[in-house]
């Protein structure tokens, strides 16, 4: 008995270090081995960075702001001259295509050599990222110190991030504005999120949707500073890059705005290229083809909206939990855009974190983060597999496996919608309430708690 009692003695202490140091592993050893990987290959990344400096996307930015200093047009000053002469690259687009406003930010860059300015550019679009991820993953997130080290470390094999890099693109200044306005939102300083918010609006156009956030969230103050800045903004655009070249944008957002549909290109994720792409070879009327598309794009758009309307009237006016809807709007956006290239999956980081906040406090439904999985595995299974069968899709199957990354963006908007649902206090409303409670949402302000809502739905 006295030979058993001491070999449980013995054994007691061996299990509880081996417990210790398998809980040691868990915590050092899983991160510690996904950082070493990702310095790796971010390091062999940064290493082909320097020959980018005269591709594309960056060669866009930098000889738009090079026709403003030289007081051209720059929706319609040609590229091709230019590029021509240097060797340069901007893949078969001759011409300006994003907003006045951020055209006249990038300007200053264009005083420097191309490859200083690209170097400034990386080094500004890091910080941003940097931050962003700090304010996602860092203290205050609710995410576990090792998960949230491991997470950041996964970000470097997620396409969108060093896809953004090797483009020189510029989602990341705006995912930094979206970043902040959630993080001062959860202070209550909405006038600071309004305002941030305005340049994100002004740069890349599609965040102005996350107005009808604020709307039928009912952060009025919010919006009336998000409205202000962006009004402010516009005036200072006019002044400084004149109201001829501003209006000539109008022109540029038809001509970028069907550039991946012209080209038939599969990295464009945006709704009206995908139904596109997917009749162009059903109907061999134009016409037929043409208003077909048009009138799936239109509907496609409608169900959408009329889903984030609903899932947003699950809550209380001012009541977002782990910022659902703010997410779902965002992903929406997105998708609503006009044209979405791969790399805009970077805004699906801020969907991203807070399901892993919602899901370490127990608050996050399987279903919501299943498909936030499958959104990332088919991003990374297109950008490494799927987007070569572009070239090849003449087959219905390769069509298919080839919308890889709409598929991404679809699965990340049902995820969004599924975490609004799924931890909300009611269902969404019927279609025929939606008009009578978003009204009530929009215009009796004593109906803004979830009691109330509940006793308008029975009523």
């Amino acid at each position: 008995m006295s030979a058993v009692t001491t070999e449980k003695t013995v054994q007691a202490p061996v299990r509880s270090l081996l417990g210790r140091l398998g809980a040691a592993l868990v915590r050092v050893g899983i991160p510690s081995v996904l950082w070493v990987a990702a310095v790796l290959v971010a390091w062999s990344f940064c290493l082909m960075l320097p020959a980018r400096a005269t591709q594309e996307d960056f060669t866009i930015f930098y000889l738009s702001g090079t026709a403003v200093r030289e007081h051209r047009n720059p929706y319609t000053y040609d590229f091709r001259p230019i590029t021509k002469r240097t060797g340069w690259s901007t893949t078969l687009v001759t011409h300006a295509g994003d907003t006045p406003s951020f055209i006249l930010l990038v300007t200053p860059l264009a005083r420097f050599p191309i490859r200083t300015a690209h170097t400034i550019w990386l080094l500004l679009n890091f910080a941003c990222l940097a931050l962003s991820l700090f304010l996602l993953f860092g203290p205050g997130s609710g995410i576990p110190g090792p998960l949230a080290w491991s997470l950041v470390a996964l970000t470097v094999f997620y396409p969108p991030i060093l896809g953004h890099f090797y483009y020189g693109q510029n989602k990341f200044p705006v995912l930094l504005t979206l970043v902040l306005a959630m993080r001062w939102m959860k202070r209550g300083q909405e006038a600071r999120a309004g305002l941030v918010l305005a340049p994100s609006c002004l740069m890349l156009v599609f965040p102005a949707l996350t107005l009808g956030y604020m709307v039928i969230e009912r952060r009025w103050r919010m919006t009336l500073y998000a409205l202000g800045g962006i009004a402010v903004g516009a005036a200072l655009t006019i002044i400084f890059f004149g109201a001829a070249n501003s209006l000539s944008f109008i022109d540029a957002i038809d001509y970028l705005g069907g550039y991946g549909i012209k080209l038939g290109l599969y990295q464009d994720m945006a709704i009206n290229a995908f139904f596109s792409r997917s009749f162009s070879h059903l109907a061999h009327s134009t016409m037929v083809n043409h208003l077909t598309v048009i009138s799936s794009v239109f509907i496609a758009r409608l169900v959408t909206l009329v889903m984030i309307v609903r899932a947003s009237l699950t809550y209380s006016a001012t009541e977002d939990p782990d910022w659902r809807v703010y997410c779902l709007w965002i992903v929406a956006s997105a998708m609503l855009s006009p044209i979405v290239w791969f790399h805009w999956g970077v805004f699906l980081l801020i969907l991203f974190a807070q399901i892993a906040t919602a899901s370490c406090q127990g608050r996050c439904s399987r279903r919501a983060i299943l498909m936030s999985v499958v959104s990332v595995a088919l991003m990374v299974w297109w950008q490494s597999e799927g987007a070569s069968l572009e070239w090849r899709a003449e087959a219905w199957p390769s069509r298919i496996l080839a919308e890889g990354g709409f598929f991404s963006m679809v699965a990340a908007f049902v995820s969004a919608y599924w975490f609004v649902v799924d931890g909300a206090p009611q269902p969404p409303p019927r279609l025929r309430e939606l008009p009578q409670r978003l009204w009530t949402r929009l215009f009796s302000p004593a109906l803004t708690t979830t009691a109330d809502a509940e006793a308008l739905r029975y009523s």
